[in-house]
């Protein structure tokens, strides 16, 4: 599942020692598909299924309601798996449109009325409130704290705990993934901090992508960071490790560049990639990063623009903040499940007021909270994840008085049983004479 499409020698020895493949997967195909019983992926140019968006996990559910049909059992043998196509769903960031919108939300409403042991143990130690859960709340919740078993060690680790009915045993395995997912994030700052520095070191040149590679680096970590550094400089970025004599390691991408047609450019440098638009893996000699390094730059020059590195806040509405309150939450919310290609609604207010002073937020003041007013009307909480380069300018209109323009999502909020709508902080403009 997820991983088959280019396992052409993998399959092949799965023959020859008398086993039967099925293939469930979305990337992109190679040109040479595995010997495989059946590869079911609606990203073969063959295949006439009409939704193409699916994660690895719903091809997945797709062949298990096909059995389950064939052994005529009712819907519900496969749709007890429907929290997990949710999970799947909302990590892998797939597009969040057609089916999988579908998915997703019949997914969570089963999260939120029928989660199984090993998720609510899960829940409990992420500080998850399942009966409000939403696709970020898996993202930034669930979701890490699973895929930690397998970065770091033993995914099996995370399997278990899916799979068992023991109260006792579901505690001590969600505790255990705790434990791994707090080791991740060590990990994951460590490595940041590194490849930060040697990514705005290459970025003062010329160059419109960031490769890096450091034999010393967890290979369970890579995809995260590069994630990371997307986020930060709006560049193709690729972090690669060490593994079996190789350089291994992740692509991730940007609107407007598919990094799979960039390594396809790539591909005689390559001992191995699969991937699709906005992420990839990869492996290469060591010896050829630096020629890799080049002909990877010159592959995004030629499908991007100057205009492709320019990030981009596409404003939906404006918005008076006298008219944010729990009855036009109520109706926003109906759009959900948010996530890629159907983003929560952006909206800009403007003249905003600071109604209580901004604070740093997070164990490094990455974030920053506060709260905001319209005219005469009453405040609101807000929090702004990652800008904590912005306290500064905020700041100094607190101290103003001055007001400033605020690019805000909303969400539901919820403390101690009381539900309220927060922004959450997008983007500033602060008058340019406090710049």
């Amino acid at each position: 599942i997820d991983c088959g499409v280019t396992a052409v020698e993998e399959v092949e020895l799965a023959g020859q020692l008398g086993l039967d493949v099925v293939i469930c997967d979305h990337h992109t195909p190679p040109e040479t598909l595995p010997a495989a019983l059946a590869i079911l992926n609606p990203k073969r140019s063959d295949c006439v299924y009409p939704f193409g968006e699916l994660c690895g996990c719903g091809v997945a559910f797709k062949l298990i309601n096909a059995v389950s049909a064939a052994l005529g059992e009712g819907a519900e043998a496969a749709n007890q798996y429907l929290d997990l196509v949710a999970l799947a769903t909302a990590a892998d960031v797939v597009p969040l449109r057609g089916e999988n919108r579908i998915l997703l939300r019949e997914g969570i409403l089963r999260l939120q009325s029928q989660p199984r042991l090993g998720i609510r143990k899960l829940a409990e130690e992420a500080r998850v409130t399942l009966e409000q859960c939403d696709a970020r709340a898996i993202q930034f919740g669930l979701a890490p704290r699973i895929n930690a078993a397998g970065r770091l060690g033993d995914a099996k680790r995370a399997v278990r705990l899916l799979l068992t009915d023991d109260e006792q045993e579901a505690a001590d395995r969600a505790r255990q993934l705790e434990r791994v997912n707090t080791d991740r994030r060590a990990l994951d700052r460590a490595v940041l901090d590194q490849a930060q520095e040697r990514a705005e070191e290459i970025l003062s040149g010329e160059r419109r992508s960031v490769v890096l590679y450091d034999p010393g680096w967890h290979l369970g970590v890579v995809g995260i960071v590069a994630a990371r550094i997307v986020d930060r400089h709006h560049v193709p970025t690729i972090l690669l490790g060490a593994a079996n004599g190789l350089a291994k390691g992740s692509a991730r991408s940007i609107p407007g560049v598919n990094v799979y047609d960039a390594l396809v450019a790539c591909r005689d440098l390559l001992t191995t990639f699969g991937g699709h638009d906005y992420a990839a893996g990869l492996a290469l000699p060591p010896e050829g990063v630096a020629a890799f390094t080049d002909r990877f730059d010159e592959a995004v020059r030629h499908v991007a623009d100057d205009a492709t590195f320019r990030r981009k806040l596409a404003i939906d509405a404006e918005l008076d903040l006298n008219d944010v309150d729990q009855r036009f939450w109520a109706v926003l919310d109906q759009f959900s499940p948010f996530g890629a290609e159907n983003d929560p609604p952006l909206f800009v207010s403007r003249g905003v007021r600071i109604a209580s002073p901004p604070r740093r937020a997070g164990k490094s003041g990455d974030h920053i909270k506060l709260r905001v007013a319209g005219e005469n009307g009453p405040s609101h909480e807000v929090i702004g994840f990652g800008l904590g380069d912005r306290f500064d300018a905020l700041q100094a209109c607190h101290r103003s008085g001055d007001g400033f323009d605020a690019a805000f999502n909303l969400a539901e909020n919820s403390w101690n049983g009381v539900r309220t709508v927060q922004l959450q902080l997008r983007d500033v403009d602060v008058p340019d004479h406090l710049l």
